[in-house]
């Protein structure tokens, strides 16, 4: 589901959004720009790094060294046996010694996964000027990432799109991670679909929003954002063939697993509740709001399943996102070059550091995710929706749902 709704074009009704959420908004916005500028700068760091790599190797194969002071070392990849050319002085050539590890990395199913959710997107953002129905909303914006993990399948499946034979190291991790978000997107879209087209296709929290050309443009921006962002530990983890340990694999794949069934359970013990609610009322003994199966542990438990699911995909593509360390032959003599040159060691020492780029950024999706959700059920995101639902349940007037509100815990089990 798209997470943030009701940006209302009259200024009655527009949402009272705190200084402090207009200042999150406005850093998410420059991190994300950040964030895309900085991984395609990344990526085309690699390419040329593995263009200057092939160079040298075929200009130390015909038996031609352009410098006397450079030394030859060679080191096996997955693939392949790179010839690297390292220089003496250390420096910005140290980089070199590194390309048996970017070798291992592939940014092309990344960026056609970005190109996927922009497209669909943005055919949201034109169908919702032209119709006045919002079916298209979470089957485009939740639809989106069944669609975007395709570019990852296919090079899989080929196993060509991650460097050649390495494909098959990374087989089961990716089609394991694709199935699940597909699983997970499909099950969805198809039920708020299905939710949407009992409503006769008219939501009325978004009717106003996306009839706004404006508003409907946010709408949608932040709808990219969060498919970007939640998206991040697999469509990073399509760009790596490293191979992941079997552990890993099942333990991923199982707290995916709990996630999306908890979420599906959630979603459906809140809509059989929903259905029985005019022939179990009864007076002001029956409560009006959901706190049944799941809902009576949690007030939000389909926000602790989408973020368990999440967790789970983070954990499966973990270790694959870490680039490996230089091999033991390789890292002595590099650090021999590099330690004759403060800039040297200070090159080495970041590249260290740099092996765990993809994980970190990984880590953004659970972390946005809790902070989308906790801010929602806090009301420090739309706080309004949570003042209306008070005043719909009667907080403060109804026992039943006061005492709800009070003693049960919000997202996370056990933390109230």
């Amino acid at each position: 589901m798209i997470p943030f709704r009701n940006i209302s074009s009259k200024k009655k009704n527009r949402v009272r959004t705190t200084s402090s959420t207009r200042r999150s908004t406005r850093i998410v916005l420059v991190y994300s720009i950040v964030l895309m500028i900085s991984l395609r700068q990344s990526a085309a760091g690699f390419v040329a790094v593995r263009r200057r790599t092939i160079e040298a190797s075929s200009s130390s194969s015909s038996g031609t060294l352009r410098n006397p002071r450079n030394f030859v070392s060679r080191k096996t990849t997955m693939t392949t046996t790179v010839t690297k050319v390292i220089r003496r002085g250390g420096g910005a050539t140290v980089a070199a010694a590194v390309v048996g590890a970017s070798s291992l990395f592939n940014g092309t199913p990344f960026w056609l996964s970005q190109k996927i959710f922009l497209g669909a997107n943005s055919l949201g953002f034109l169908l919702s000027l032209v119709t006045r129905k919002q079916f298209h909303v979470d089957l485009l914006g939740t639809g989106a990432f069944a669609a975007a993990v395709l570019p990852s399948l296919l090079s899989s499946l080929n196993r060509t799109g991650l460097g050649g034979g390495t494909a098959a190291a990374a087989y089961t991790r990716i089609l394991l991670s694709a199935s699940a978000i597909t699983m997970w997107s499909a099950k969805l879209a198809l039920f708020l679909l299905y939710r949407c087209v009992e409503k006769g296709g008219i939501d009325k929290r978004l009717i106003e929003t996306l009839t706004v050309p404006k508003y409907s443009a946010g709408f949608w921006s932040i709808s990219l954002f969060w498919g970007v962002i939640c998206s991040l530990p697999h469509t990073l983890g399509t760009t790596s063939s490293l191979p992941v340990h079997p552990v890993v694999l099942i333990v991923g794949t199982v707290t995916a697993a709990l996630g999306l069934c908890t979420e599906s359970l959630a979603d459906y013990q809140k809509w059989a509740f929903k259905q029985q609610l005019p022939s179990i009322m009864d007076g002001n003994t029956i409560p009006k709001f959901c706190n049944t199966g799941l809902w009576s542990f949690l007030q939000h438990p389909n926000y602790f399943g989408n973020l368990l699911f999440w967790v789970g995909i983070l954990i499966l593509n973990a270790p694959a996102l870490i680039e490996p360390p230089l091999p033991t032959t390789v890292a002595t003599a590099t650090a021999t070059a590099a330690a004759t040159t403060v800039k040297g060691k200070l090159t080495l020492a970041l590249h260290h550091v740099f092996r765990y780029r993809r994980l970190a950024l990984s880590l953004l999706s659970p972390i946005f995710m809790y902070y989308l959700f906790n801010g929602q059920a806090t009301g420090t995101i739309l706080g309004d929706q949570l003042e209306k639902r008070h005043k719909k349940y009667g907080y403060f007037i109804d026992p039943i749902y006061t005492e709800y509100v009070d003693t049960t815990p919000l997202i996370i089990p056990f933390t109230k």
